[in-house]
């Protein structure tokens, strides 16, 4: 980086009613991108709220000319709010975080020194999160077990908030994904990380947007997007059955047929069947299962539908950064 240029930071945020966050929230972040002596641009990435979250975005706006607003027409879910709001930053380096509060916006000059001093991403790592609730805390714990036995080797307790070297987000704007989970793809980049500590910080007004079910969905979508060895570990399974199956076979003719029952088994030949039948037929149903899921993905990809659609009538964005 030129030791003359001004560098410009981006600030993308995905909100989805955040509108008792948003006016404190921003005047913090907006304190700090000052401490840090940057030219900086937020922007909003309102992804379809039913409460006043754009209007109070507008309002803030109107005000403030770093302020942008990326109205999507409709829900389209975090991932596709965070890719829409790096998509249009135009900034020499892009901060990801929420939009409620709980990421510690002080941490920011930190994560910009780092960037100046040559870290292409700057990751926020959660050390504590004690609203997590323990289903949450334990599905975390599963998710990343999973991760790293799959081989998708999501960093643990890794986070959306971060820092983005351009570089970094012109990369990721290559992406076309549209199942996806944003920091896995970022983690795939290979990019020259450095990880910061966090705790996150106690939600002040709202509630979280992200349910049970939506955890799941994003973290068999990060499995998907980021490793095949699902598919290759079920048929590995499927192999050792049945060469066990073949050993049990072998051993039922030898010790009923041939030796006439030397061990007093007295194993029907309904019962082997029957056993035999059940467990490969649930053997067969996982497989299915985990097939559908990769061809359902499949099917959305070949759609080539837009990740997402930005309502341009009630977005406030510069004409000159349309990076679509």
């Amino acid at each position: 980086m030129n030791k003359y240029h001004k560098p410009k930071v981006s600030v993308v945020m995905p909100a989805y009613n955040e509108q008792d966050n948003i006016e404190w929230f921003s005047k913090e972040i907006a304190s700090q991108l000052k401490k840090a002596g940057v030219d900086y641009e937020i922007y909003y990435v309102d992804d379809g709220s039913s409460d006043n979250t754009a209007k109070i975005v507008t309002d803030l706006a109107k005000n403030d000319a770093h302020i942008k607003l990326i109205r999507l027409a409709r829900n389209f879910g975090k991932e596709a709010a965070t890719s829409a709001g790096l998509h249009y930053a135009t900034g020499d380096a892009v901060i990801v975080l929420d939009a409620d509060g709980q990421h510690p916006a002080d941490l920011i000059p930190r994560f910009i020194e780092e960037w100046k001093g040559g870290a292409q991403q700057v990751i926020g790592i959660r050390t504590s999160n004690e609203k997590a609730g323990f289903v949450k805390t334990v599905g975390s714990k599963v998710f990343y077990m999973l991760s790293n036995a799959l081989g998708a080797h999501v960093r643990r307790n890794a986070t959306d908030f971060r820092l983005l070297d351009r570089e970094v987000v012109d990369t990721f704007k290559d992406y076309t994904e549209r199942k996806r989970m944003t920091r896995a793809l970022l983690d795939w980049s290979g990019y020259e990380t450095i990880f910061i500590d966090f705790e996150a910080k106690p939600r002040l007004h709202g509630v979280a947007a992200y349910s049970v079910r939506s955890l799941i969905r994003l973290a068999l979508n990060g499995y998907i997007s980021s490793t095949l060895k699902p598919l290759y570990i079920i048929s590995l399974f499927g192999a050792v059955i049945t060469v066990l199956s073949l050993f049990a076979a072998a051993f039922i003719i030898i010790e009923q047929v041939l030796l006439n029952d030397p061990l007093g088994l007295g194993i029907t030949g309904t019962a082997v069947i029957g056993i035999f039948v059940m467990f490969l037929v649930g053997i067969l149903m996982i497989a299915q299962g985990i097939a559908a899921i990769y061809i359902a993905n499949i099917h959305l990809e070949v759609q080539n539908r837009p990740l997402y659609i930005v309502n341009r009538a009630r977005s406030i964005i510069s004409k000159d950064n349309r990076n679509e």
